[in-house]
């Protein structure tokens, strides 16, 4: 009787092992959600980085996940999943910013009258600056 009880026990454990096993092969990591998102941001023409740990664990999704900037901004980005079992995450972002190109500067006039006229917009821009003051050191004694 003992060892019929026992047998069931390891039966029972056996049986849940093998399932989970089973789903753990399907199962989605952050580095698979990390990969996905940036894809996905991709193709709106933006380049982000998700800021997930690679080696947290999520359910598994038996369907195409649906990732959407949440509040219209991809700073944040919501990940839902609808099937086998509904969950639905929030999922902070950096974007990078594309290199900025410097424009080429403005060849210099060779002129001496072109050179005068290409001064004098800095001398009216710098006659209408107010003069800095000379800062005074001071002790107030109450």
């Amino acid at each position: 009787m003992k060892y019929t009880s026992f047998n069931w026990i390891i039966v029972a454990f056996t049986a849940i092992w093998l399932a989970s096993t089973s789903e753990a092969n399907t199962r989605i990591t952050g580095q698979d959600l990390q990969d996905i998102i940036k894809q996905r941001a991709e193709l709106a023409g933006i380049d982000l980085e998700a800021m997930i740990a690679a080696e947290k664990v999520f359910y598994p999704c038996e369907t195409e996940l649906n990732i959407t900037p949440k509040n219209d901004s991809w700073k944040t980005v919501e990940v839902l999943c609808p099937l086998p079992y509904p969950w639905k995450l929030n999922i902070r972002t950096v974007i990078n910013a594309p290199e900025q190109v410097t424009e080429p500067e403005i060849s210099k006039p060779t002129s001496v009258k072109a050179e005068a006229e290409a001064q004098k917009p800095k001398a009216e821009a710098e006659a209408q600056k107010p003069k800095k003051r000379t800062p005074y050191s001071y002790i107030v004694l109450a």
